[in-house]
């Protein structure tokens, strides 16, 4: 009796952590069919070691960069434009868009689709999780309609707009989401739980494109590119507070520094990056010159440096955080028009194109570059999330003290190992 019990209590440790099951009726919109999965071998998810890059071969490829070697290979129907894990780690999601609009949901332990949802989209479809990662809004900039996916439940909600959105930004409480509305100069919030406009537009300065939300959570940060400024609105308030802060022309990118003081604002027609100190809600000294027009904004993990990319170079520009200064030396990246995934707990960084088998891993420290060449395409890399790594590792610990505990060794707790 006693091992019985024991057995009924495992069993509902199992059910308590295991993701969702994802029943059909829970999302009439779904649509039957599925994206077949080649069950992949088990591997540790918590190895830091490990990036997910997603190649033009309709596969996931699951690589070491420390032995720029491949793990694993999760292979995949159809080809998959954008991809994002939850942060909670239970989830990876596929956008695809092959005359429709698709999301594929993982389950990241058994590695097999939940069920895919189908709508119709114009254009790409762009993924953007929720802090809580209870949903998923998804959306294009050339479509006037985003889906709401519920995480929890797989039901869909439509949001029917007269613009297609710039850029979306969910708040951290993960009840509301940000979206600019170029052509009427204001930011929409929506609540997430019921799909509904919270209050009136909030008008902001001319063509409002990307919005950042501050490290302390009370103010959302929205880049005007066509008023050349920086407006503040107060998330409890929903109000836009202050005078809007100049900076350079059009700017495209806001990047907060780790520690959240200040604000990076990338220029693009003035080839320029602002400084805004976060606490005096002013711009700082004279905005600092770069090359040609900024494309993205890096900050090095031990706070000191950002970097500076272009498109239509490798040349990488380095902004001393310090000094508030340009680096007299640039630093060639080998990959031109490069995107930057940074290693989370480390001091590297991967840089690669959709265009170029060849990446580049950079170090933050010495600034040297390590080439890596692939037999694939990367046409996005990401990592699993930090925040699930602590997960993962606490439901593991768990299971096998209580395995111990109760003596029972016939019985396969978890698929991956855990790392003590």
């Amino acid at each position: 009796m006693r091992r019985l019990f024991s057995l009924m209590v495992v069993w509902g440790l199992l059910r308590s952590t295991e993701c969702l099951t994802l029943e059909r009726e829970t999302s009439p919109q779904s649509q039957s069919s599925s994206v077949f999965l080649e069950q992949p071998q088990s591997f540790d998810l918590t190895d830091p070691s490990f990036v997910f890059m997603r190649g033009e071969d309709n596969a996931l490829h699951v690589m070491n960069y420390c032995t720029q070697q491949e793990v694993n290979t999760i292979n995949l129907e159809e080809f998959f434009y954008s991809m994002t894990f939850t942060l909670d780690g239970r989830y990876l999601l596929l956008g695809s868009h092959n005359g429709e609009k698709k999301v594929s949901i993982l389950n990241i332990q058994t590695w097999q689709q939940a069920r895919p949802i189908t709508k119709g989209i114009i254009g790409n479809p762009v993924l953007t999780v929720t802090p809580d990662s209870n949903y998923v809004l998804v959306s294009s900039p050339t479509d006037k309609n985003i889906s709401i996916i519920n995480l929890q439940t797989l039901r869909t909600s439509e949001l029917r707009r007269d613009r297609c959105p710039i850029s979306i930004q969910p708040t951290p409480s993960g009840q509301y989401a940000l979206m600019a509305n170029k052509h009427s100069h204001s930011i929409t919030a929506i609540n997430l739980y019921d799909v509904q406009q919270e209050g009136n537009n909030i008008d902001v300065g001319q063509h409002p494109g990307n919005i950042e939300i501050t490290l302390d959570k009370k103010y959302a940060l929205v880049a005007n590119r066509g008023g050349d400024s920086i407006s503040r609105l107060n998330l409890q308030t929903w109000q836009r507070e202050g005078t809007d802060i100049p900076v350079g022309d059009f700017p495209t990118v806001i990047q907060l520094t780790l520690d959240g003081k200040y604000a990076l604002v990338a220029n693009h027609d003035s080839a320029s990056i602002s400084v805004i100190n976060l606490q005096t809600w002013q711009k700082e000294r004279e905005d600092i010159q770069v090359e040609r027009n900024p494309r993205c904004i890096y900050l090095s993990p031990d706070k000191q440096y950002a970097l500076v990319t272009y498109a239509d170079t490798s040349t990488m520009s380095i902004i001393n955080l310090t000094l508030w200064r340009r680096e007299d030396n640039d630093i060639d990246g080998k990959i031109e028009g490069p995107l930057m995934e940074i290693l989370p707990n480390t001091n590297k960084a991967l840089i690669y194109n959709a265009n170029n088998k060849n990446i580049s891993i950079l170090n933050f420290y010495t600034w040297k570059i390590t080439p890596w060449t692939l037999n694939f395409y990367p046409f996005y890399i990401t990592t699993f999330p930090l925040s699930a790594v602590e997960r993962l590792k606490k439901q593991q610990n768990n299971l096998f003290h209580l395995q111990q505990q109760n003596r029972l060794t016939d019985i396969t707790i978890m698929t991956f190992k855990g790392r003590n």
